[in-house]
């Protein structure tokens, strides 16, 4: 059985597209959880509707906690062999998790990986295939992608070593997640099958990261690169993101920004982004603090560039 978990909160216009592509999949031995994190638009009817309507449904209903706290109260009542996340305003192709099941235990995978649409828009996101490779092996490649909605996930590795997402972290929380996984799955895979239309909600996460929110991956992510070696060099990029962020978004002073880049301790990375971000990495080589006033400088110069 494939356990289905859905983080709700104020989704009520668009919940029930989300469940019902559940309801609707092809494979049927599934058990949707849904957990309600507080919700005051009506999205916590909407839930005992479904669980009234299929008994493979089953809702919760806590005090608003944020995503992690809501998935790891899914976590924790998950009955299923094997685990999905599906956020409430995403939804799921028609053949997903059979697909999806079926090449996890063809090849007796840990972990599988799959692609997306990004905005319900016809530009399918394949990726590669992988094969079945090591977690280290699958680090190294170009195959990897922190969202915990774009995997399948055996849930003995979860319950074996207590996995759960970090409710100290609003954001990226999903990355740290997947890499435990990793750390301790022996067979991981990548399809390019597309299998989940996402929603790139731009009242997210994301869209609102803060200075807080970036200084929490710096001093939760810095320290874990020596946990888990193979993930060094993903880690390393994204601590130079949050990094720039800092730089260019906000006014956290240099000298503060120069400690954040020791305690990151970057030795390595591939960045990818823009321009300004590429000179960020190079001149903070030699000195954060010139890069940082390099950056503000620059954010003057040219407002509304990123």
């Amino acid at each position: 059985m494939v356990s289905v978990i859905i983080p709700v909160y104020n989704r009520a216009g668009m919940l029930e597209r989300s469940v019902r592509s559940v309801m609707e999949q092809s494979w049927s031995d599934w058990e949707l959880i849904l957990v309600d994190d507080g919700s005051t638009d009506g999205s916590a009817d909407i839930c005992d509707g479904f669980v009234a309507a299929d008994p493979r449904i089953r809702a919760f209903h806590k005090q608003n906690g944020g995503v992690s706290s809501a998935r790891n109260l899914g976590l924790d009542e998950a009955r299923g062999e094997w685990l999905a996340f599906l956020d409430a305003d995403d939804r799921f192709y028609p053949d997903a998790l059979e697909k999806a099941l079926a090449r996890a235990q063809a090849d007796s995978l840990d972990l599988l990986q799959f692609g997306y649409n990004r905005n319900y828009s016809p530009s399918e996101r394949n990726g590669n295939d992988s094969g079945v490779l090591t977690p280290e092996d699958y680090l190294a490649g170009q195959f990897f992608h922190g969202s915990a909605c774009f995997c399948l996930i055996r849930a003995s590795i979860v319950r074996e070593h207590k996995l759960r997402f970090d409710c100290s972290l609003r954001v990226a929380e999903d990355h740290l997640f997947i890499y435990e996984i990793l750390r301790h799955s022996k067979r991981v895979e990548r399809t390019s099958d597309v299998l989940y239309w996402y929603y790139e909600n731009a009242a997210g996460a994301y869209a609102n990261t803060s200075p807080g929110d970036n200084i929490a991956i710096i001093n939760r992510f810095g320290p874990y690169k020596r946990v888990f070696p193979a993930a060094s060099k993903r880690i390393d990029t994204l601590l130079l993101g949050c990094l720039f962020n800092l730089a260019h978004k906000s006014n956290v002073p240099a000298g503060r920004i120069a400690e954040l880049w020791k305690l990151a301790d970057i030795d390595f990375c591939s960045p990818q982004k823009s321009l300004g971000v590429k000179l960020f990495w190079q001149v903070s080589r030699i000195s954060p603090k010139l890069a940082t006033g390099l950056i503000r400088i620059l954010r003057r110069v040219f407002p509304g560039r990123k």
